[in-house]
């Protein structure tokens, strides 16, 4: 048994269609079908996969709910995290925007994630930092991982 990811579902039905039941050098059959992941639980995080845009477009994306956003942090294999004020908040975005494309053409997958903001991201949450609510929440983080 054996799991394949792909950048989408079309890529991932491409290759289940021209693989099923198909005979591997050493003579086994393939038997490919879709798996069916648990979803995770409403968190205040999104996770963000298949996306080849930058964080501009994102934000573009996001603009009716900057003063919900926390920030984001893209990765380098297509995959990032929109943080969050809060749960419902979360869930408002999600809704709203899952499956649908960014001013630059890119298709929004979203799930919650189980992660939760990491210490090292405080300095990439930028317009949330800039309100003295931001400013509060910085100090807090800083002073758990004892810098203040």
């Amino acid at each position: 048994m054996g799991f394949v990811n792909c950048k989408s579902i079309d890529d991932a039905t491409t290759v289940k269609d021209a693989l099923d039941q198909t005979e591997t050098p050493a003579g086994h059959t393939l038997h490919l079908k879709f798996s069916n992941p648990l979803p995770h639980p409403p968190s205040t995080n999104l996770h963000l996969t298949g996306y080849a845009g930058d964080e501009a477009d994102l934000w573009a994306a996001l603009s009716s709910y900057n003063e919900k956003t926390l920030g984001i942090r893209l990765l380098s294999n297509d995959m990032g995290f929109i943080y969050f004020r809060s749960i419902d908040d979360a869930t408002t975005v999600k809704d709203a925007l899952d499956q649908t494309q960014t001013p630059a053409g890119h298709v929004l997958n979203l799930k919650f994630s189980k992660s939760r903001i990491r210490k090292t991201d405080v300095s990439r949450i930028s317009n949330f930092l800039n309100t003295a609510s931001g400013d509060k929440w910085a100090s807090m983080m800083k002073r758990d991982e004892g810098i203040a």
